[in-house]
Protein backbone atom coordinates (compact mmCIF):
# COMPACT_ATOMS: atom_id res chain seq x y z
CA UNK A 1 0.00 0.00 0.00
CA UNK A 2 2.83 2.43 0.75
CA UNK A 3 4.48 1.81 -2.61
CA UNK A 4 1.16 2.28 -4.42
CA UNK A 5 0.57 5.57 -2.57
CA UNK A 6 4.02 6.82 -3.58
CA UNK A 7 3.48 5.75 -7.19
CA UNK A 8 0.10 7.51 -7.32
CA UNK A 9 1.63 10.67 -5.84
CA UNK A 10 4.30 10.73 -8.54
CA UNK A 11 1.70 9.97 -11.20
CA UNK A 12 -0.50 12.86 -10.00
CA UNK A 13 2.49 15.13 -10.50
CA UNK A 14 2.92 13.89 -14.08
CA UNK A 15 -0.85 14.11 -14.74
CA UNK A 16 -0.78 17.87 -14.18
CA UNK A 17 -3.81 18.23 -11.93
CA UNK A 18 -5.96 15.57 -13.58
CA UNK A 19 -7.72 13.47 -10.95
CA UNK A 20 -9.11 10.30 -12.52
CA UNK A 21 -11.87 8.21 -11.05
CA UNK A 22 -10.35 4.83 -10.25
CA UNK A 23 -13.64 2.97 -9.78
CA UNK A 24 -15.39 3.74 -13.09
CA UNK A 25 -14.56 4.85 -16.64
CA UNK A 26 -13.90 8.53 -17.08
CA UNK A 27 -12.90 10.80 -19.97
CA UNK A 28 -9.23 11.27 -20.74
CA UNK A 29 -7.86 14.83 -20.69
CA UNK A 30 -6.28 16.47 -23.73
CA UNK A 31 -3.45 15.64 -24.23
CA UNK A 32 -3.87 12.19 -22.69
CA UNK A 33 -1.43 11.13 -19.96
CA UNK A 34 1.31 8.64 -20.72
CA UNK A 35 0.40 4.94 -20.40
CA UNK A 36 2.81 4.72 -17.45
CA UNK A 37 0.86 7.43 -15.61
CA UNK A 38 -2.45 5.68 -16.29
CA UNK A 39 -0.97 2.38 -15.10
CA UNK A 40 0.03 4.01 -11.80
CA UNK A 41 -3.66 4.75 -11.21
CA UNK A 42 -4.65 1.22 -12.31
CA UNK A 43 -6.20 2.56 -15.54
CA UNK A 44 -5.87 1.95 -19.25
CA UNK A 45 -6.83 4.24 -22.15
CA UNK A 46 -9.63 2.70 -24.23
CA UNK A 47 -11.63 4.65 -26.80
CA UNK A 48 -11.02 8.06 -25.22
CA UNK A 49 -11.84 6.80 -21.73
CA UNK A 50 -9.64 5.92 -18.76
CA UNK A 51 -10.96 2.49 -17.72
CA UNK A 52 -9.95 0.62 -14.54
CA UNK A 53 -7.95 -2.50 -15.38
CA UNK A 54 -9.95 -4.55 -12.87
CA UNK A 55 -13.14 -3.73 -14.77
CA UNK A 56 -11.51 -4.69 -18.07
CA UNK A 57 -10.66 -8.06 -16.55
CA UNK A 58 -14.28 -8.46 -15.43
CA UNK A 59 -15.38 -7.59 -18.98
CA UNK A 60 -13.03 -10.26 -20.33
CA UNK A 61 -14.58 -12.85 -18.01
CA UNK A 62 -18.09 -11.73 -19.03
CA UNK A 63 -17.18 -12.06 -22.73
CA UNK A 64 -15.76 -15.55 -22.22
CA UNK A 65 -18.87 -16.81 -20.38
CA UNK A 66 -21.47 -14.92 -22.45
CA UNK A 67 -23.85 -16.53 -24.92
CA UNK A 68 -22.50 -16.85 -28.45
CA UNK A 69 -25.00 -15.89 -31.13
CA UNK A 70 -24.69 -15.14 -34.83
CA UNK A 71 -20.89 -15.01 -34.98
CA UNK A 72 -20.58 -12.79 -31.92
CA UNK A 73 -21.04 -12.66 -28.16
CA UNK A 74 -24.11 -11.20 -26.45
CA UNK A 75 -23.24 -9.41 -23.22
CA UNK A 76 -26.11 -9.71 -20.74
CA UNK A 77 -27.40 -6.51 -19.12
CA UNK A 78 -26.62 -8.01 -15.71
CA UNK A 79 -22.91 -8.23 -16.55
CA UNK A 80 -22.91 -4.62 -17.78
CA UNK A 81 -24.73 -3.45 -14.65
CA UNK A 82 -22.29 -5.39 -12.44
CA UNK A 83 -19.51 -3.33 -14.01
CA UNK A 84 -21.48 -0.13 -13.36
CA UNK A 85 -21.26 0.97 -16.99
CA UNK A 86 -23.93 2.69 -19.05
CA UNK A 87 -24.87 1.29 -22.47
CA UNK A 88 -22.96 4.13 -24.17
CA UNK A 89 -19.82 3.50 -22.09
CA UNK A 90 -19.99 -0.21 -22.88
CA UNK A 91 -20.31 0.51 -26.61
CA UNK A 92 -17.39 2.98 -26.54
CA UNK A 93 -15.16 0.59 -24.58
CA UNK A 94 -15.94 -2.44 -26.77
CA UNK A 95 -15.31 -0.44 -29.94
CA UNK A 96 -12.07 0.88 -28.42
CA UNK A 97 -11.00 -2.71 -27.72
CA UNK A 98 -11.55 -3.67 -31.36
CA UNK A 99 -15.05 -5.15 -31.28
CA UNK A 100 -17.78 -4.50 -33.84
CA UNK A 101 -21.51 -4.66 -33.20
CA UNK A 102 -23.60 -7.23 -35.07
CA UNK A 103 -27.19 -6.01 -35.24
CA UNK A 104 -29.90 -8.34 -36.46
CA UNK A 105 -33.61 -7.53 -36.34
CA UNK A 106 -35.34 -9.04 -33.33
CA UNK A 107 -32.10 -10.14 -31.65
CA UNK A 108 -29.91 -8.48 -29.00
CA UNK A 109 -26.70 -6.79 -30.15
CA UNK A 110 -23.80 -9.24 -30.42
CA UNK A 111 -20.13 -8.23 -30.44
CA UNK A 112 -17.34 -9.79 -32.49
CA UNK A 113 -13.64 -9.06 -32.65
CA UNK A 114 -12.66 -7.15 -35.77
CA UNK A 115 -9.98 -8.55 -38.08
CA UNK A 116 -6.43 -7.29 -38.45
CA UNK A 117 -7.26 -5.14 -41.48
CA UNK A 118 -10.11 -3.40 -39.70
CA UNK A 119 -8.25 -2.80 -36.44
CA UNK A 120 -4.67 -1.94 -37.34
CA UNK A 121 -2.19 -1.25 -34.57
CA UNK A 122 -0.58 2.15 -34.76
CA UNK A 123 3.14 1.85 -35.45
CA UNK A 124 5.43 4.52 -34.11
CA UNK A 125 8.37 5.73 -36.21
CA UNK A 126 11.80 4.49 -35.20
CA UNK A 127 14.09 7.08 -33.60
CA UNK A 128 16.82 7.99 -36.13
CA UNK A 129 19.72 7.33 -33.72
CA UNK A 130 18.27 4.12 -32.32
CA UNK A 131 20.05 0.81 -32.95
CA UNK A 132 16.80 -0.32 -34.56
CA UNK A 133 16.95 2.44 -37.19
CA UNK A 134 19.41 0.38 -39.25
CA UNK A 135 17.09 -2.62 -39.01
CA UNK A 136 14.13 -0.53 -40.12
CA UNK A 137 16.09 0.60 -43.17
CA UNK A 138 16.86 -3.02 -44.04
CA UNK A 139 13.20 -4.01 -44.00
CA UNK A 140 12.68 -2.35 -47.37
CA UNK A 141 13.66 -4.04 -50.62
CA UNK A 142 16.64 -6.42 -50.42
CA UNK A 143 19.97 -4.96 -51.55
CA UNK A 144 20.53 -7.69 -54.14
CA UNK A 145 17.23 -8.96 -55.45
CA UNK A 146 17.19 -12.59 -56.40
CA UNK A 147 16.91 -13.38 -60.12
CA UNK A 148 13.59 -14.84 -61.22
CA UNK A 149 13.42 -18.61 -60.91
CA UNK A 150 13.31 -20.62 -64.10
CA UNK A 151 10.63 -23.22 -64.36
CA UNK A 152 11.78 -26.75 -64.80
CA UNK A 153 10.76 -28.50 -67.92
CA UNK A 154 8.94 -31.70 -67.43
CA UNK A 155 10.34 -34.64 -69.21
CA UNK A 156 8.04 -37.15 -70.78
CA UNK A 157 7.63 -40.35 -68.83
CA UNK A 158 9.15 -43.40 -70.50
Amino acid sequence: PEARALTETLARREAGGWRPATDRPGPLPRPPPAPRTLAAFGLRAVGGLAVPVGQLEQLDEALRTATKKGGGVVIPDGAREALGWSADETTTILKGLGFAAIRRPGEPVAWRRRGEREFAVERRPVAPHSPFAALAALQGAPAHPLPPRRRRRRTAAK
